[in-house]
């Protein structure tokens, strides 16, 4: 789940009044990691540290899956293990997201979040806001007129429904990856109304779906409404995701099937004055995201772990769980020996993470170190095969 903050899940804060019952259970049958950061922001970059074990911010910014990249679903693929993704990530299909989705033996795409250039219509939608806060993305607007207030249609809930008719289609299968993946609770934070009423029934103010990333620049009560609407999507995520659960569990697959649930970054939603990401210091808020595991063995549920990880090392986790070699460039660590009472195998002491360019921080899970690059910190080398970025 794209931009999940640790913090409003009620298993790592039990003063969250966020509503997500379905991680809340499935934290029950789980190993939750209390240590767990990022590598690289933002999306692209963390995704390729998700694929390759390596961190993309020691070398390059955003970009695609480079031609020298071993990525887990080629080495799966390669071992006969069949590969899909279903997401409503329109990254993957923009100038500087090339080839991540080739990595997968099949992939399937739900069109319309974002700037997603999906529906094609000159004139603005009737209901265009004229008085709002933040940023304001008409084609987000456009696409939005083919599911306005009906939940069903919204990008995430197809695409959890696509992951439940997936496993449906192939209940009887046994060595397959499946990679579910939704760009919810991720910007902009547009729920049906239904969900807004749980949060903040009594809003009256401009519209506000985008914060402009720096400075909070808004008042305090749409500050408070855009923390409520970001709340919102979080519940309206954790509710198709439950489905996909109930899914697992009626067709008696969850019982023996690893299932990772994680996140590639937060997000500052007007706490320490600012709005976003990427524009500021790795502060929590962003860098200690959610990693919820359940064993197939049933190994380790309902217990925790302070022992440090990030996202690189699930790289190296699921080819060690299906008992293949982990490639010799992979810098991230397989935690699980951990399932396997193996901790003291277990050898990360620390997270290295941060952005290309920006910020450098380092944590042991108890402390963290921050870098920032001097005014000096030029020229500054991508190294790359494939010199694109993010829309150029």
């Amino acid at each position: 789940m794209d931009t999940l903050r640790k913090d409003v899940l009620n298993i790592y804060n039990e003063k969250s009044k966020i509503k997500t019952p379905n991680l809340d259970a499935f934290s029950e049958r789980a190993l939750v990691f209390d240590n767990h950061f990022i590598g690289s922001t933002p999306c692209m970059p963390a995704r390729r540290d998700l694929m390759t074990g390596r961190l993309n911010f020691l070398e390059r910014s955003w970009g695609p899956i480079e031609p020298f990249d071993e990525t887990f679903p080629k080495v799966l693929q390669n071992a006969k293990i069949f590969t899909h993704l279903t997401t409503d990530h329109c990254h993957y299909f923009r100038q500087g997201g090339e080839d991540y989705i080739n990595q997968f033996t099949t992939w399937d795409l739900h069109r319309g979040q974002e700037g997603d250039p999906w529906v094609s219509k000159i004139k603005d939608p009737e209901w265009m806001p004229q008085d709002f806060y933040g940023r304001l993305r008409k084609q987000y607007q456009k696409n939005r007129t083919k599911w306005y207030e009906d939940e069903e249609k919204y990008p995430t809930p197809r695409t959890f429904k696509s992951a439940c008719e997936w496993i449906e289609d192939n209940k009887d299968e046994d060595n397959f990856f499946l990679q579910v993946e939704v760009f919810d609770p991720h910007e902009p934070f547009d729920v049906p109304s239904k969900y807004m009423k749980m949060y903040d029934p009594e809003y009256n103010g401009p519209y506000f779906e985008t914060p402009i990333y720096g400075e909070s620049d808004v008042p305090t009560r749409a500050e408070k409404y855009i923390r409520n609407r970001y709340s919102a999507l979080v519940t309206m995520t954790d509710t198709h995701f439950g489905r996909l659960i109930d899914k697992l569990k009626e067709l008696n697959m969850f019982d023996d099937t690893l299932i990772i649930v994680t996140s590639d970054h937060g997000y500052l939603l007007g706490e320490r004055g600012l709005f976003g990401k990427n524009y500021m210091h790795n502060f929590n808020e962003l860098a200690a995201i959610p990693l919820m595991v359940h064993d197939p063995e049933g190994r380790c549920e309902n217990e925790r772990t302070e022992k440090v990880s990030q996202n690189v090392d699930v790289m190296p986790t699921i080819l060690d769980y299906f008992g293949l070699e982990i490639p010799a460039d992979v810098r991230g660590e397989s935690w699980y020996p951990i399932f396997k009472k193996q901790g003291k195998k277990y050898r990360k002491r620390y997270a290295l993470y941060g952005a290309h360019g920006i910020t450098v921080n380092v944590t042991d899970g108890h402390y963290t170190y921050f870098r920032a690059p001097n005014k000096k910190n030029k020229p500054l080398y991508e190294y790359a095969g494939i010199p694109t970025t993010i829309r150029h």
